[in-house]
């Protein structure tokens, strides 16, 4: 065992040592990267793939969440920043989320009319503990038809949305 490991280390050592000196018997000489170059792979390692997204059917299901505002925000900001700032006498007093769901979620009855309007129409919907994000699924063509919103055209700046999930702002 002690004799595999030590060629395994000798041949580790000399592919290390081969690709860090340049290699005498082939001929080519090192050469400094041109700062052209160096731009190309730059842009190559931080510049994003695009990603098309594909054609989604009509019969298709898909989940997204939406986003209820909290029933008091001044309140809830400043219980957040209060929690996180040393020195306040709420320090470290974090909240679960069936508490936040009780101080600063919504009451009950919205969330069940949410849950009916949406059965209504063949979605389905649960809810966080926090009381403020609402869980949906169902097919594409209920969620065009309930939201007013076309899947297939979906866009933000100019750039066509459809990946993991939806985000739409409803106003």
């Amino acid at each position: 065992m002690r004799k595999g490991y030590l060629i395994s280390s000798l041949v580790n050592i000399a592919f290390l040592i081969g690709l860090i000196l340049p290699c005498p018997f082939n001929g080519n000489k090192a050469k400094a990267a041109s700062y052209k170059s160096n731009i190309q792979s730059y842009e190559a390692l931080t510049t994003p793939k695009i990603i098309h997204p594909s054609w989604i059917k009509g019969n298709e299901y898909k989940n997204f969440d939406i986003i209820l505002n909290p029933k008091q925000p001044g309140k809830f900001l400043h219980q957040a920043t209060s929690v996180n700032t040393p020195g306040s006498l709420q320090f470290k007093h974090y909240l679960t989320a069936n508490k936040i769901g009780t101080y600063y979620g919504q009451p009950l009855r919205i969330l069940i009319k949410w849950n009916h309007y949406l059965n209504q129409h063949h979605l389905k919907c649960s809810w966080f503990k926090n009381r403020m994000v609402l869980k949906v699924s169902g097919r594409v063509r209920s969620i065009d038809k309930v939201f007013n919103i076309r899947l297939q055209k979906a866009i933000y700046h100019n750039n066509p949305v459809r990946f993991g999930t939806l985000f739409v702002k409803l106003s």
